[in-house]
């Protein structure tokens, strides 16, 4: 499944991050993102072996919240299905679902770059071809499963769906599952599906390269020819809902054998800011320090101690921990209460030196410090996680100037933040095993 893929993205931008810490850029300049038609680019040559690129793609807008997003990921699925027969072998496009947009991302190995421009193109089509109708349906129907798979299977993603539904009003953007609602797309037709595919693309595309530049030319060349159609769709968002939340209440689940509990907090709705990128990472190491190692299938369950994708426009910070085989909830309840607790203690000055670390390697701005190159040779497919990086940044509203401005932060502007997100409102979730071993286990 393609989603699996992204952790392929965050494994190698963990990987960059503990190579390159202190690898600090020496100089930075403006931004140098440029209009190509319609379209927006951003080519940055690097001298390493191949190409990485970065495309957010406008989400198609259609009946509500939920079943758009549900065509977001269909239509996602079937764009790298096509745009995957002209990658090298083993080479696969990742995909991230963001709020409005999706984010497809590869890396084309040293010696391939000229299929580059061939993925980008092939991204939009064309569609509908009589010998892909076994390929489209088969798009819709690895959506669909995947949807319903978010809402049941895995915990994590259950519990984010539940939270979002009861922390967002009816009819709000931000109020759906994590990959919106299967039953739209098990009813939606191959026509409709196929003309969702080949609809212009809504206010233009935004595209990060980097890499080997002799791929530039012809990636320019494909963005001019890719159509565009007016101004990018608007997701209706609705205040927050002022009503108290509902006390934490435990959901059946059949295929867990522990307590699976989260705590959700509301996400500022400001413009991003490297001071709450490094507060959201002071929040990780906290959740690392204190709970150590998982306890089981966390990381299958998708339910990482924080989750939080600020620049993919998560609206939650959610807080998960799993409970202890055989025991009740109280464990992982006091646990995650401890956690809530300490987000407003001030920062520490070996944690603040960490988290700020770790989101300048993330974020970097060209030109890229000999570390990080070095980093990018020994593992060149990380060369996507710089293009998206530029991307989401970009999406984010921050520019190269606010990277080389975090050189400065202070632990106090970080303290700040962790104070907003200790303040906002706050819901408790919760699955329970209805799973019996029957060995006694």
């Amino acid at each position: 499944m393609m989603r699996i893929q992204v952790g392929m993205v965050v494994c190698a931008t963990a990987l960059l991050s503990s190579l390159c810490a202190q690898d600090a850029a020496p100089e930075q300049r403006s931004d140098a993102w440029r209009p190509v038609g319609s379209h927006w680019l951003r080519s940055e040559p690097m001298d390493v072996p191949g190409c990485g690129i970065s495309v957010a793609w406008p989400e198609t807008v259609i009946d509500d919240a939920a079943s758009s997003r549900a065509l977001a990921y269909a239509t996602a699925v079937h764009r790298a299905a096509i745009a995957d027969r002209v990658l090298p072998q083993h080479v696969r496009t990742q995909i991230e679902l963001g709020n409005g947009f999706t984010v497809l991302s590869t890396h084309v190995p040293e010696g391939s770059v000229d299929v580059v421009a061939r993925w980008l193109g092939a991204l939009v089509g064309p569609f509908g071809e009589p010998s892909d109708r076994d390929l489209t349906d088969r798009s819709l129907a690895l959506a669909a499963l995947a949807a319903d798979d978010a809402d049941w299977l895995y915990p994590g993603e259950a519990l984010q769906g539940m939270a979002r539904r009861a922390m967002f009003a009816a009819g709000d953007a931000r109020a759906t599952g994590a990959l919106g609602d299967a039953s739209s797309l098990l009813s939606m037709s191959r026509e409709s599906f196929v003309a969702a595919l080949q609809a212009p693309v809504r206010g233009g595309l935004r595209v990060a390269i980097v890499g080997d530049k002799s791929a530039f030319a012809a990636v320019e060349a494909a963005l001019l020819a890719i159509a565009c159609d007016g101004k990018p769709n608007e997701r209706r968002v609705l205040p927050l809902p002022q009503q108290e939340p509902a006390p934490l209440a435990f959901v059946p689940h059949s295929r867990i054998d522990a307590h699976y509990v989260a705590c959700a907090f509301h996400a500022p709705v400001e413009p991003v800011s490297m001071a709450r990128l490094v507060a959201i990472e002071v929040v990780r190491i906290r959740a690392r320090t204190r709970f150590q190692t998982p306890r089981g299938n966390e990381s299958l369950a998708r339910a990482p101690f924080v989750q939080h994708d600020a620049l993919l426009g998560d609206p939650l910070l959610l807080l998960f921990r799993r409970g202890v085989h055989g025991a009740s909830a109280d464990v992982p309840r006091r646990e995650l209460e401890e956690l809530t607790a300490a987000i407003a203690l001030p920062t520490q000055a070996a944690e603040f030196a960490a988290a700020l670390a770790v989101v300048r390697s993330e974020w970097a701005a060209p030109p890229y410090g000999e570390g990080m190159l070095a980093a990018l040779r020994v593992a060149p497919a990380a060369i996507a996680t710089r293009a998206r990086a530029l991307l989401l940044r970009s999406l984010g509203g921050i520019g190269d100037a606010d990277v080389a401005a975090a050189a400065s932060l202070q632990p106090s502007d970080v303290d700040a933040e962790l104070q907003r997100l200790a303040a906002a409102r706050r819901a408790w979730f919760g699955l329970a095993p209805t799973h019996r071993d029957p060995f006694g286990g």
